[in-house]
């Protein structure tokens, strides 16, 4: 199981290629084997390519052996952190296949499943029959050790996460899980989040429900008023005067009644809508008894219209240039020009 896959090396590779372009006659062939090898050898690029090639395989061989080291000793999590190292450098369907074992062992049956179904698409029937079977009995058990959660959200939910992984709040979800602990976290706005959390053993089946809309964040209205000394009226009781903050809980949008009074001023009622959660600001000025507000003023604005008029008539008569105007024998207006003598 340990064995690593017989894979086709660079030599196999090259001399592939040079059976290609070899002549049939073999006593030309080595001649012109030998011209290739002595051009690659002077060439810097070709062969400071081959050693950082070599040197990655040296890594990556490295990484993999204290893999399986670490593997062998039961340290699963050290086993699984070099077989990922090892991997970035150079894939192997062997040390993805050993990763799973590490992962398996860590109680990580997801990732080690993702792990084995890579293993089976990398490898072929014919030449890795031994480490498909054993990849495709491991998964089969996998499949069966995940523990089952049913999850079913009431409440309106915006987001819901199993263990980090996002599903749809809007179904009831049953979701394959790793043996332990299981953390469930239901979000929607207005409302704190919730979190629950479940302890599965391998194989077994749960369920639980759960409502977004558990605890309402408090909404707030902050209120602030001209005059300072104005009195604030909010949902019928008083809450100050000149500035206020109120805070309601709510679970659905509600409607309240702000009323702001003053002596000497008008009085002013508006209805402020809050939802769970809002973060709303209010400024209210109110105007004096008897003023007329600036946009009912009609004669205001009739003489700023006309004394706009007039200006502009003026200008325009300023810079116009006068020149006698004759009247010609075919009723044309004609300039008469002015010369100098």
């Amino acid at each position: 199981m340990r064995s690593p896959l017989s894979e086709i090396g660079w030599s196999e590779r090259f001399g592939s290629t040079i059976g290609r372009v070899l002549p049939r006659d073999a006593s030309h062939g080595w001649a012109v084997l030998g011209t290739v090898l002595a051009f690659m050898a002077f060439t810097p690029e070709w062969s400071s390519a081959q050693d950082a090639e070599a040197g990655d395989r040296a890594e990556a061989r490295r990484l993999f052996e204290g893999g399986v080291e670490a593997l062998d000793d039961q340290r699963y999590a050290e086993a699984s952190e070099l077989f990922t190292q090892s991997l970035a450098i150079r894939e192997s369907a062997i040390a993805r296949f050993d990763r799973a074992l590490a992962l398996r062992g860590a109680g990580r049956y997801r990732a080690a499943l993702a792990d084995l179904e890579l293993v089976l698409e990398q490898t072929q029937a014919a030449r890795h029959r031994d480490l498909q079977t054993q990849a495709t009995r491991m998964r089969d058990e996998l499949r069966e050790s995940l523990a089952r959660v049913e999850i079913r959200v009431v409440g309106g939910a915006d987001t819901l996460t199993v263990n980090d992984e996002a599903l749809d709040p809007d179904e009831t979800q049953t979701a394959g899980v790793d043996p332990g602990t299981v953390r469930i976290r239901v979000e929607r706005a207005g409302f704190e989040p919730v979190l629950r959390e479940l302890v599965v053993e391998p194989g077994q089946s749960a369920s639980i429900e759960i409502r977004a809309d558990e605890t309402p964040i408090a909404a707030s209205v902050r209120i602030e008023t001209s005059p300072e000394h104005a009195e604030i009226e909010w949902a019928g009781r008083v809450v100050g005067a000149g500035h206020a903050t109120v805070e309601e809980v709510l679970r659905e949008p509600h409607a309240f009644e702000l009323v702001v009074r003053a002596d000497g001023f008008e009085t002013d009622e508006r209805r402020i809508t809050l939802g769970p959660g809002a973060n709303e600001r209010v400024s209210v000025a109110l105007a004096e008894v008897g003023a007329t507000p600036l946009r009912q003023r009609w004669w205001l604005w009739t003489a700023i219209l006309v004394g706009a008029g007039a200006l502009a008539a003026g200008l325009f008569l300023g810079l116009r240039q006068d020149f006698p105007i004759e009247t010609g024998t075919l009723d044309f207006s004609q300039a008469v020009l002015m010369v100098t003598p």
